[in-house]
């Protein structure tokens, strides 16, 4: 059902929107503990980076399967 109301090109903006947002939250993440800061900023850096990278992921695959199912151009 979900699949039908997307396009491939819209799959793939998906992907890279949440792939930059991904890298985001690692650089939060990275940032608090170069600083040897513990506890909010941390938890907020690793989370934005799975929940973004399994919705990158998500959209990635979204999108290969619907270049499967596109018909050829040529």
């Amino acid at each position: 059902m979900f699949m039908s109301t997307i396009t491939f090109r819209t799959a793939v903006g998906m992907v890279a929107l949440y792939a930059l947002a991904a890298v985001s939250g690692a650089m939060i993440l990275v940032r608090h503990m170069a600083n040897g800061r513990d506890g909010f900023g941390i938890i907020t850096g690793a989370a934005i980076l799975c929940v973004f990278s399994f919705l990158a992921v998500r959209y990635a695959r979204i999108a290969s399967q619907l270049r499967r199912e596109s018909p050829s151009e040529g």
